[in-house]
């Protein structure tokens, strides 16, 4: 059983909501997969029925992740072109907001955190970042292709707002839907994300600062305590932390190796086909 780590914490802007209803539950499974320690704990800590084995992966995600220096000087090149030496590169990863209408004949809708006004506020707070005196230019992954009015795409009208602004804007660079995530992770000097989804936790396995930008404080009860110095929760909160990234002031020492999980000489991927083809847990469950 594969399962992600932060974004598997359940969010809530009204009441603290535990981090698993599976108390009660035998999970069937003889393998349960995780990217960190830190939820590998959480599962640890609760007397699941049945037992199983538990593998930390780190962040492995369904592209190449091992990549030589002169790889990443082709990406910068490819996609970047020549950078400014006084140039803060930030990525910034958003989700796909929770729309009506994703899929046709769909009229079903649960309330989700991730709303559509929630994802266009935390892009028009990024898209406020190159207004500053900080020499900022922003590394987009896109979500969604780049016809942003298509029917497919079902995208708030504020965030089609902000993506037609920023179409020629220098500062602005909308990379591909389907782009390996790693790319852009590793052409960044900090990496913004919406809480708690994956991509932080990648960004921190390469040492890259990471802030998860809580737009409009709209999560009010985050389950994973040690993040908090990583959040933020206003525009104002979001330059302030970038600036003490810039200036060094923000130290990630706190996280420990809970969060963390070092890239093996092979990658992350290759670790993975190897515990596929023999199966060895770091831990029982």
């Amino acid at each position: 059983m594969y399962s992600y780590s932060a974004n598997s914490m359940v969010l809530s802007k009204n009441i603290a909501v535990e981090p698993f209803h599976l108390s009660y539950s035998r999970i069937l499974h003889k393998f349960l997969t995780v990217w960190t320690k830190h939820y590998a704990q959480v599962f640890k800590k609760r007397k699941f029925r049945g037992g199983f084995q538990i593998k930390i992966t780190g962040p492995l995600m369904a592209a190449k992740s091992h990549f030589t220096e002169e790889d990443i000087e082709i990406f910068r090149e490819k996609y970047i072109g020549t950078p400014k030496a006084s140039a803060i590169y930030i990525g910034a990863f958003d989700i796909a907001p929770q729309m009506r209408g994703w899929a046709a004949e769909s009229t079903a809708f649960v309330q989700s955190i991730y709303s559509g006004d929630f994802c266009s506020t935390f892009l028009e707070d990024i898209e406020r970042l190159i207004q500053e005196d900080l020499d900022i230019v922003i590394l987009y992954k896109a979500k969604r292709k780049r016809d942003w009015r298509s029917s497919y795409n079902i995208l708030p009208d504020r965030i089609v707002g902000v993506l037609e602004r920023m179409e020629k804007t220098p500062q602005w660079i909308t990379l591909d839907n389907n782009i390996n995530p790693w790319i852009p992770i590793l052409l960044s000097d900090i990496v913004v994300g919406i809480p708690f989804t994956s991509i932080c936790i990648a960004a921190h396995s390469r040492s890259i600062p990471f802030l998860y930008h809580n737009a409009g404080h709209t999560v009010r009860f985050p389950t994973i305590p040690f993040l908090l110095p990583y959040m933020t929760h206003s525009y104002d909160s979001l330059y302030q932390k970038i600036n003490l990234i810039v200036e060094k002031k923000l130290h990630y020492n706190s996280i420990g190796d809970e969060f963390c999980e070092k890239e093996p000489a092979h990658g992350f991927n290759q670790e993975f086909v190897n515990f596929l083809r023999n199966p060895k847990g770091d831990m029982s469950a």
